[in-house]
């Protein structure tokens, strides 16, 4: 079995690559998929919480906020 990593910036066409992948019956794992489901279990909102209290609206991870926090501060990304 040979596995390959599509990497690349936002809005180079990795999703299009995916799909076209995945319609030649390649089969393909998408992280950004498994993240957004992580961000809907409870204790990773818990967690999520303890150290970003703001990004948490109405029991729901903001992630745009989440975002805009760790890309414009090193540190917190770290």
């Amino acid at each position: 079995m040979n596995v390959y990593n599509l990497i690349g910036p936002i809005g180079s066409g990795k999703s299009e690559a995916q799909k076209i992948l995945e319609s030649l019956d390649y089969q393909c794992f998408c992280a950004d998929n498994y993240v957004r489901e992580l961000y809907k279990k409870k204790y990773i909102i818990d967690d999520i919480k303890k150290i970003f209290p703001k990004v948490i609206e109405n029991n729901k991870i903001n992630t745009n906020l989440l975002r805009q926090i760790i890309f414009n501060d090193i540190t917190k990304m770290n």
